[in-house]
């Protein structure tokens, strides 16, 4: 737990000493938390907005998408 507590601190230093790191940091997140969540978001609105039954579930819409 100290350990855990001694690199939380250095951590939050670091970024507090250099504004553009912090920048940095968000910048990377974003792209992270897109890259991460979009196939999702493509999925889970394909499953919504169907007309007719074509998709059964977000495994049979990957298997579909990717196809």
């Amino acid at each position: 737990m100290l350990i855990t507590n001694q690199l939380m601190n250095y951590f939050q230093l670091w970024i507090k000493q250099d504004v553009n790191r912090r920048y940095h940091l968000y910048y990377v997140s974003g792209i992270l938390a897109t890259i991460i969540s979009h196939p999702f978001d493509v999925l889970f609105t394909k499953v919504a907005s169907q007309q007719e039954l074509r998709y059964k579930g977000i495994f049979g819409t990957m298997k579909t998408v990717f196809k």
